[in-house]
């Protein structure tokens, strides 16, 4: 049973096959798991079932990777939390993580006027699903 079938399902119906995702293929996803201590589980479920990309055209984009400000060239701009990996942005210079040296998958939101890292208080399967629009 696919964890983001509902999802995957609104997705389809709201972008009308206009938005390009690429699905994670186990050597990517085994790759994550060996690189980090602690990946979310629904993290790399959503990267094998629906994929790196954007959502709804340009509401965030999920990366099919994990990276920090060095990966970005944005080292001399912003402070990396320690622990943690970024896993998207907002298209308007916020970015979205969460750590991965820690068994707590709340997704943390960067905010790039302020420079400073906050938590949500959503695990990354909650947050997701609200951005989508099928959370209950």
């Amino acid at each position: 049973m696919m964890q983001y079938e509902k999802e995957c399902n609104h997705l389809h119906v709201l972008e009308s096959g206009v938005s390009q995702r690429d699905l994670a293929t186990s050597k990517q996803m085994d790759q994550l798991n060996t690189t980090y201590q602690f990946v979310p589980r629904s993290f790399l479920s959503y990267l094998f079932e629906i994929g790196s990309g954007c959502i709804l055209g340009s509401t965030i984009s999920i990366y099919s990777d994990l990276l920090d400000f060095y990966d970005l060239g944005l080292e001399d701009v912003y402070s990396m939390e320690p622990g943690v990996r970024i896993f998207g942005d907002t298209f308007s210079g916020d970015f979205l993580g969460f750590y991965v040296d820690r068994p707590d998958d709340q997704v943390l939101e960067f905010w790039h006027d302020s420079n400073e890292w906050h938590q949500t208080g959503k695990s990354f399967f909650d947050y997701i699903r609200e951005i989508i629009g099928t959370k209950e």
